[in-house]
């Protein structure tokens, strides 16, 4: 059989990633945003996260820009996916449901052990919806958000301009890189299938907080709790694992799992990708 060539992934990948910026760039032109926007919203789309719980539009789906009615256009000849500036929305409404609840079950059991929430951390926090929710809710006076993607920060400390809430606070860092400072309570939204050593995070953190809230896209093609993959299926990085093996590795991290559920994404980007799996817990023992 002839050798097939060696493609360096340090080489291919910027090729995507220049495509995809020069497309971000040409949805820029015509801007055509709906009535009462702030235009900076607009021009920061597409957001990961629905802020209307928050008052405020990031969906602007039925709003294109002309550049973007032109690339949905290009990508449709070239049989391609449509362009949206939707985010993650329509998954976040599953989420939503879990991890809202999840929150104000953590808030109302620090309250009742330690008192009052001083200090709330949120790791991979994309554009730091969640910070938000817990800034206009609970009025915590320090949040931090922890977020690897230059652009999601950049539109979370926009977002904080235009809520009016600068102790949300972001840094631009890899999550294995936290110092060891210590937080009331920790929400891990997501990211852990990201990584190729989700235990690691999960354990740091139950050096770092009293409660976590925890979240994570899983595989329910196995409900076997050692049923973990890396790379990712149809990545070239991150992992899959298993409802169970989520649950199991809070455990191992040393957590006290208080309340946990799953769930189905109506829209998952492959099959090893259709579970929504969360968990509530405790550094020590709660009080019932």
């Amino acid at each position: 059989m002839d050798a097939q060539p060696v493609v360096d992934p340090k080489i291919l990948r910027p090729v995507p990633r220049f495509l995809r910026a020069v497309q971000h760039a040409v949805t820029r032109f015509g801007p055509r945003p709906p009535a009462g926007t702030d235009f900076r919203v607009y021009q920061a789309r597409p957001w990961m996260h629905d802020y209307s719980a928050l008052g405020l539009t990031t969906d602007f789906t039925k709003s294109p820009s002309l550049g973007e009615y032109c690339v949905n256009l290009a990508r449709l000849v070239l049989g391609k996916g449509k362009l949206t500036s939707q985010g993650s929305h329509d998954n976040q409404k599953v989420r939503d449901q879990q991890i809202l609840p999840a929150l104000d079950r953590a808030f109302s059991l620090h309250r009742e052990q330690y008192g009052e929430v001083n200090s709330f951390l949120d790791t991979f926090s994309n554009d730091g919806f969640y910070g938000f929710w817990v800034a206009d809710r609970y009025k915590t006076p320090q949040i931090t958000c922890v977020e690897l993607m230059h652009e999601a920060v950049v539109q979370g400390r926009l977002m904080a301009e235009v809520l009016r809430k600068p102790e949300v606070q972001f840094i631009c860092q890899d999550v294995h890189d936290m110092d060891a400072s210590a937080v009331d309570i920790a929400l891990c939204m997501g990211g852990l299938y990201h990584i190729t050593d989700p235990d690691a995070v999960v354990a740091n953190l139950r050096s770092k907080a009293k409660y976590l809230v925890a979240h994570a896209v899983t595989s329910v093609l196995s409900q076997d709790p050692a049923y973990f993959v890396t790379p990712a299926p149809y990545w070239h990085h991150g992992c899959r694992f298993s409802h169970e093996y989520f649950l199991a590795m809070m455990q191992r991290a040393g957590w006290e799992i208080v309340e946990s559920g799953h769930a189905m994404y109506p829209a998952p980007i492959n099959e090893y990708s259709s579970g929504s799996s969360w968990a509530l817990c405790a550094a020590s023992k709660h009080k019932a």
